[in-house]
């Protein structure tokens, strides 16, 4: 896990989490999934495979934040954008970790066309238009 700024104006505090570190607990995690939810996902998907250490990184993470608080926990509202992130919301319901959820799909066409173009879409939002 990382701490730092989010490079954009106002610059943001963001927690960067490490997939890689924790790929070991992959098929453990999987079948967390499958015995919970009855999600599959296949072996060969690396992209799929990431979002779900990701999601249970994030569902760790939050868990032990909470624990850590010792009953004097703060309302945490978590935000979670597109599948990727998917994995992370599932698990904070199905462990009953006490925080709300958000989650925000961007699959629009012109995101992902922003998103190619490498576009500093933040820093220049007032000028998109529908």
């Amino acid at each position: 896990v990382y701490f730092g700024r989010w490079l954009i104006e106002g610059n943001p505090c963001v927690i960067l989490f490490d997939v890689g570190a924790t790929a070991w607990s992959l098929d453990r995690w999987k079948a967390e999934l499958w015995d919970c939810c009855s999600i599959g996902i296949p072996w060969y998907d690396r992209e799929a495979n990431d979002a779900v250490v990701f999601g249970f990184l994030i569902s760790w993470f939050l868990e032990e934040f909470v624990s850590q608080c010792g009953g004097k926990c703060p309302f945490i509202i978590t935000h979670f954008h597109e599948w990727l992130s998917g994995v992370g919301l599932i698990m904070c319901r199905t462990r009953k970790i006490p925080v709300a959820t958000i989650f925000t799909t961007h699959a629009t066409l012109l995101g992902r066309y922003l998103c190619a173009g490498n576009v500093d879409f933040y820093n220049n939002l007032a000028n998109v238009r529908n």
